[in-house]
């Protein structure tokens, strides 16, 4: 269980550093979409009783969704404008859950037995399962920033007029990448709810969240595939 927790947050920091380490962009909110990936997925799981794989990429999906949206927004801000924009959602999404009942604030949402294709996990399938998932991102980062888009995202961060003299379109790029990173992050939010089976505001309501999952891409290395890790 607790090699598990270890790989949700690798995850939550691969997202990040999507953003920060091969794009130049610092947000202090992922910690909202955390949030966002973990209540999605529990009130699916509490409400209809899907399978997990349904609600993980429900969760990923939703997060990705309020990724984009945010995007229009945010960035058009830059340095720590972008930074005190991103900590603002994060405070939001942390008031919501705090004070809207259908969330069930402190009390929280107790999940049930993880069933992963109709068969029930233990912790240790579970960790099997959270290193599958892993696999795949850490795969999908290593293919996504080797390609054309994060040539492109690494130009901007490096001589952002260089690159726009270049044909690089400075809001699509960076839209993609802030999606993308929710996304992710989206989803690291839904495992860590299942890997203890319970959703409270009093865990994802905290937005030094957020802070945590900066500072361990920032330490581990931004622009480094093992750096999250």
């Amino acid at each position: 269980n607790q090699l598990s927790l270890v790989l949700v947050y690798i995850i939550a920091a691969q997202g990040i550093s999507i953003l920060t380490g091969y794009t130049g962009l610092v947000s202090v909110g992922h910690g909202g979409f955390l949030a966002i990936g973990a209540y999605t997925s529990a009130l699916l799981v509490k409400y209809t009783g899907v399978d997990i794989a349904i609600a993980i990429v429900a969760s990923a999906c939703m997060a990705g969704a309020f990724g984009f949206m945010l995007g229009l927004v945010f960035l058009r801000l830059s340095g720590p404008f972008l930074a005190i924009g991103t900590l603002g959602f994060a405070f939001f999404i942390g008031t919501l859950i705090n004070n809207v009942p259908f969330f069930e604030g402190r009390e929280g949402i107790s999940l049930p037995a993880n069933k992963f294709m109709g068969v029930v996990l233990s912790d240790v399938s579970f960790y099997f399962l959270g290193l599958g998932f892993f696999s795949l991102v850490t795969l999908f980062i290593f293919s996504f920033v080797r390609s054309s888009v994060g040539r492109s995202l690494m130009a901007l961060r490096d001589a952002e007029k260089a690159a726009q003299s270049c044909g690089v379109n400075r809001f699509f790029y960076r839209m993609l990448a802030f999606t993308v990173s929710a996304t992710i992050t989206g989803a690291a939010g839904a495992l860590s709810g299942f890997s203890v089976r319970y959703v409270s505001a009093e865990v994802y309501s905290d937005i030094w969240y957020s802070v945590d999952i900066l500072v361990a891409v920032i330490v581990g290395g931004s622009a480094m595939m093992m750096g999250p890790i």
